[in-house]
């Protein structure tokens, strides 16, 4: 699907296969140091909103997500990302995120989700793999497609 240079602007596209990034209020380095009056405005409202935010909860969905994710055998070959891929993209969709999933070969799918931006700031790519390298079971303290809470150990 081609895209004009103004809609490549416009939108904020995630290419994702695995990440389920949960963003929030992030704070950077500006270029000279120093932050604007506008740049404070806005770190102070998204203080305000992350004060509103239950941490707990967000934190439990979170490891749910991944320990959910890791349970997905995904070893490549064959790598068979077809079943992670639609769970994923329900995931994505259940957060009301725009999800197309894009099959490559008879067993092999590509998540693509795409989050609108107001037009004001540069686009983000993000792009990953979902499927993993070969993992022996015996070589781990816990099984590689468990996701045991122990930290969360997994092959992913």
């Amino acid at each position: 699907m081609a895209r004009s240079a103004l809609e490549r602007r416009r939108v904020l596209l995630v290419v994702l296969a695995p990440a389920i990034a949960l963003l929030g209020p992030v704070s950077g380095l500006y270029p000279n140091g120093f932050a604007t009056r506008k740049q404070r405005q806005r770190a102070s409202q998204a203080a305000r909103l992350a004060s509103k935010v239950d941490r707990d909860s967000i934190q439990a969905e979170a490891v749910w997500d991944l320990q959910t994710y890791l349970r997905f055998n995904t070893t490549n070959p064959p790598g068979n990302e077809r079943a992670t891929a639609a769970w994923l993209a329900g995931r994505l969709r259940s957060k009301g995120i725009s999800v197309a999933l894009e099959q490559t070969a008879p067993v092999r799918t590509n998540v693509v989700a795409q989050l609108p931006g107001n037009g004001n700031g540069r686009p983000i790519l993000l792009a990953s793999h979902i499927h993993v390298v070969p993992a022996d079971p015996n070589a781990w303290d816990h099984p590689p497609f468990r996701g045991d809470q122990v930290g969360i150990e997994g092959r992913g």
